[in-house]
């Protein structure tokens, strides 16, 4: 049985900026070619076809559990991508993007508010004011969210509220499974360290990064300080 922490990383090819896995295990990246609105958006076609081209840029990705990303873009701008390849903008601005497995949709947004910027939810017709305040945000496979806020701190909004977390980040990611994972304040090669959450504190994980997404299976996909793409098995 694979220890929880997995065993090893496999390097992908191409480069990214930032990245998001659905639950669905469907893998998108922000490319590092510059087009209208950030990065060109990439999606995962396997190791035989690699990263494949989709119009639309961003700078923060998501992916629904459908497979579908919603991304923001470099204006603050937020779009959903369609099932018939078509973008759609949604209201409001952001600054990071989260979708969780049970289709929930969460925004760190434009607002200043003390420890970054406003975390809003998603309900269908437009944005509700959440409290908290991020500037990363992820989402477990109960809806609710995880942020890292601008000192570094975790927190996670849980049924009787927003609760601070053990530790400091500068990303984090949770998977359909409840894995959660953060890049850490620790610098080291590729970036600052990976670290999975035990339950109680974090257990470190070799290998470091800036952006960070967890599969359903628990296994974060990385992109480290040079664009190289690394996923956990």
């Amino acid at each position: 049985m694979r220890p929880p922490a997995g065993t090893g990383w496999i390097g992908l090819p191409g480069g990214a900026t930032d990245i998001g896995v659905g639950a669905n295990c469907r893998a998108w990246i922000i490319g590092e070619n510059a087009i209208a609105g950030g990065g060109q958006t990439w999606f995962w076609a396997g190791p035989s076809r690699g990263w494949q081209p989709f119009n639309g840029g961003g700078v923060r990705i998501t992916v629904h559990a459908v497979g579908l990303p919603r991304v923001v873009n470099n204006t603050g701008g937020i779009f959903r991508l369609q099932s018939n390849g078509v973008w759609l903008q949604a209201p409001g601005g952001g600054l990071d993007i989260a979708g969780g497995p049970d289709q929930s949709l969460w925004l760190i947004g434009l607002d200043p508010e003390p420890g970054g910027h406003g975390v809003w939810a998603f309900t269908g017709s437009g944005w509700n004011y959440a409290g908290g305040a991020g500037e990363r945000i992820a989402v477990g496979p109960d809806g609710l969210p995880w942020i890292v806020n601008n000192a570094g701190q975790i927190w996670h909004l849980t049924r009787g509220g927003w609760a601070q977390m053990p530790g400091g980040a500068r990303d984090i990611g949770v998977g359909a499974d409840g894995s959660v994972w953060i890049i850490g304040l620790n610098p080291i090669a590729g970036g600052w360290q990976t670290w999975r959450f035990n339950g109680s504190g974090w257990d470190p994980v070799n290998g470091g990064g800036v952006a960070i997404s967890v599969g359903p299976d628990g296994m974060p996909w990385v992109v480290n300080s040079a664009g190289e793409i690394f996923e956990r098995i």
